[in-house]
Parts: structure tokens; sequence; C-alpha cells
């Protein structure tokens, strides 16, 4: 299984959390399976979400750990990814949110996105897509932003 940095939208590993996540996995806690994708018939299997639990069950000494078995190569696991830890698991930093946008910046899938596109993608706000957009001066794709109805 591959656990790169091209999939792992998080800035840096929180060692306190890997520690807490292997000590309750020694203790018998079952954790949600890692998601990973892969190609169709390949056994190239590429981590989308889980680092921290395989980080604990490597630091146990575990040989196998469950996973979810997702069809795709490293868009889709990159596009799962982008929005993993949004509801569970360690929350989210500001910096892994830009480091999420930054990431779907230079992916060439999400190119002709908007600006609302990609904050949905990233599960990150409008409003920091739109500034970092315009701090890294990639041009807006002004036409297909959609506007919302305004709630009364």
């Amino acid at each position: 299984m591959e656990a790169t940095a091209a999939n792992q939208v998080r800035v840096k590993s929180d060692q306190k959390i890997v520690d807490e996540y292997a000590e309750a996995i020694a203790a018998g806690a079952i954790f949600p399976p890692l998601t990973v994708f892969a190609p169709k018939n390949s056994q190239r299997y590429l981590l989308a979400d889980g680092f921290h639990r395989l980080a604990a069950a490597l630091k146990l000494g575990r040989k196998t750990i469950g996973v979810d078995v997702k069809e795709g190569g490293v868009h889709e696991a990159l596009h799962y990814a982008l929005s993993a830890n949004v509801a569970h698991g360690m929350r989210r930093s500001v910096a892994d949110r830009r480091n999420a946008v930054m990431l779907a910046f230079k992916d060439p899938h999400y190119d002709d996105l908007s600006l609302r596109g990609l904050s949905e993608v990233c599960r990150a706000s409008h409003e920091l897509v739109r500034k970092m957009k315009a701090e890294q001066n990639v041009a807006v794709n002004t036409d297909k932003v959609t506007p919302r109805p305004r709630k009364p």
C-alpha cells in the first residue's frame, strides 16, 4: 500500500494522536477501516484516509489492517482525501484546509471548477479558496460560478 504525501492532506502527522490510537487499538478498540483506492485489476493500493490509524497499527507491529477498497487511481484517491476528516476523526486545522486547496490547485482535473466548486470538493470555505486563488495569481474561472439563492 502506498501512503504518500500526494494523498496526504494533513500538513503533518500528530504523534500524540498516533499514540492515542495505538493505545486504544492495543486495548481492543475497533477503528473504521482505512480507505484505499486501486485501479481495476491492480494490487497497487493508494491510501486516501486513515494515515494516523495506519501509523498506530504500524507502531504496534500489526501486519494487517482493515481496508475499504474503492476503484480508482491517484486522482480518485486525492479527491476522496480532500474532504476526509470533515465530520469525524481528528479535525482538520486551518493549515490542513489550506493544504487541501493547494493540492486541488495543482491537480489539472480541477482546472475548470469554479471557486465554489473547489470549496465544495475541499470542504473549505469559499472565502479561503478565493483568497488562496488570489495569492497564487491563478486565473479565476468566473463563468462557472453559479450564484446560490439567498435564504429569506
